[in-house]
């Protein structure tokens, strides 16, 4: 759909080419795009697709179940940025961080709803989507302790740099009724922790999907 409305001669090959391709590279071919990347009309965190989304609030509410139960693991500067923009979205995000003092700021702030420090089964068991933003061991070593609480046909996702080391161990331990969605979003910077957390750097940034 996107390649049809905004790419001349659509096809296939034109659709992953957008998906592919940062929307830096595609300046010359919708430079009418690039002036628009930083207002906040258009998704939050997604692919270069979606990053040039041209439909209003109300398209975006009817295709948005605002009711989800979105759980992050690992409040950090990505995991801050996510509970961010999702929050500003108008869904209510649940997080877990070992650190308190990160759990309290995102209270306070109105970055996420509920938080807590603990691996709270409750928590866990509620969530639709599972968000991890942890290094890699911790990760995996989070499924292994973890899974058990987590419902039937929930959805987890993370944002590892890396994959070899992490998405073959990960699928091979997960529980068969849930589903894991490996992905990268190519964003950040060089500050650490969700005081320099910001839903922007995922505007315009490519967003990687591992097969599993």
């Amino acid at each position: 759909y996107v390649a049809q409305k905004y790419v001349s001669n659509s096809s296939l090959e034109n659709l992953s080419y957008v998906v592919s391709t940062s929307l830096n590279d595609l300046n010359d071919r919708i430079p009418s795009y690039i002036s628009e990347l930083n207002n906040d009309s258009g998704f939050v965190a997604s692919t270069s697709v979606t990053s040039i989304w041209k439909g209003t609030q109300e398209e975006y509410d009817a295709i948005t179940d605002k009711d989800t139960n979105i759980l992050i693991v690992g409040l950090g500067m990505i995991g801050g940025s996510y509970a961010r923009g999702l929050t500003k979205k108008g869904l209510k995000i649940h997080a877990i961080d070992t650190d308190e003092d990160t759990i309290q700021y995102a209270l306070e702030n109105n970055i996420i709803a509920e938080g807590t420090t603990e691996a709270d089964p409750a928590m866990i068991g509620r969530a639709d989507v599972v968000i991890f933003a942890l290094y890699p061991h911790i990760f995996k070593e989070w499924i292994r302790d973890n899974q058990q609480y987590l419902k039937s046909g929930a959805i987890i996702t993370d944002v590892t740099g890396v994959k070899v080391c992490v998405v073959g161990d990960v699928q091979n331990m997960l529980r068969d009724d849930c589903e894991y969605i490996a992905a990268h979003p190519m964003a950040g910077c060089e500050r650490l922790g969700i005081r320099n957390s910001n839903e922007k750097i995922f505007h315009a940034a490519n967003y990687i999907v591992v097969p599993t």
